[in-house]
């Protein structure tokens, strides 16, 4: 693990209790890039301080981060995650078409392989950015995830699985961290349940507060850099 976040979390008003995470910074850096500027965002700056769970389905998973309208349907990816991605994609595309260039014995164009980057582009207008990959499995219980659009693109919505063995999931998800501290904290948000058609909670779960934290740090030693005191976010 490269490094840490946390979410301080509320339970129908109840003082936050911290979950920690550790990332796989070091096989999605991109992905793990993004959920940590998405924690240090400052309250009201588009980051996860404030936003509640949305699902909740008991045995599997809780899904949360809708940084727009905060009902589960909606989500933006950091700017500089965005970015990046557009970037790579560029720098991909212009990879691809020198070596088209050299294979062909052409010049080299601008215009060669550059479907990859129109594509991140208009990705970038909605504030995605491309699935990473899948290499890394679900074998432990709280493993976290970007939720994934049928277009494979995510945001900022994640969720977080509720048993150890959810390799179910394997192939179409990628596990960017797992919960290191704080299991207590997931097993009463569980415990909450869900109901309804879209399996909302049945009292209201808020990330009162997040952060990031040193990967190699105890969980109380995490460096909180925004939050809302501890109250919940009308």
């Amino acid at each position: 693990m490269t490094a840490a976040a946390y979410l301080d979390v509320s339970i129908a008003g109840a003082p936050p209790r911290r979950v920690t995470i550790g990332l796989y910074g070091d096989l999605l850096p991109a992905t793990v890039a993004n959920f940590l500027a998405l924690c240090a965002a400052p309250p009201g700056a588009g980051g996860y301080a404030g936003t509640d769970v949305y699902r909740l389905i008991p045995g599997l998973t809780v899904q949360a981060g809708d940084v727009l309208h905060n009902g589960g349907k909606s989500g933006a990816a950091s700017a500089a995650a965005v970015e990046a991605a557009v970037a790579t994609a560029a720098a991909a595309a212009a990879a691809a078409a020198a070596a088209a260039a050299a294979a062909t014995g052409a010049p080299g164009t601008d215009g060669g392989g550059g479907g990859g980057a129109t594509a991140a582009a208009a990705a970038a207008a909605a504030g995605t950015f491309p699935m990473e990959g899948v290499r890394v499995g679900h074998t432990v219980l709280g493993s976290v995830n970007m939720v994934v659009s049928r277009g494979g693109e995510v945001d900022s919505r994640f969720f977080i699985t509720l048993r150890p063995d959810s390799r179910y999931l394997d192939g179409k998800y990628c596990a960017f961290g797992r919960v290191t501290g704080g299991l207590d904290v997931l097993a009463d948000v569980e415990a909450v349940g869900g109901g309804g058609v879209s399996n909302r909670p049945r009292r209201r779960v808020t990330i009162v507060g997040c952060g990031v934290a040193d990967a190699a740090a105890p969980p109380g030693g995490a460096r909180k850099l925004n939050g809302f005191g501890g109250g919940v976010m009308a």
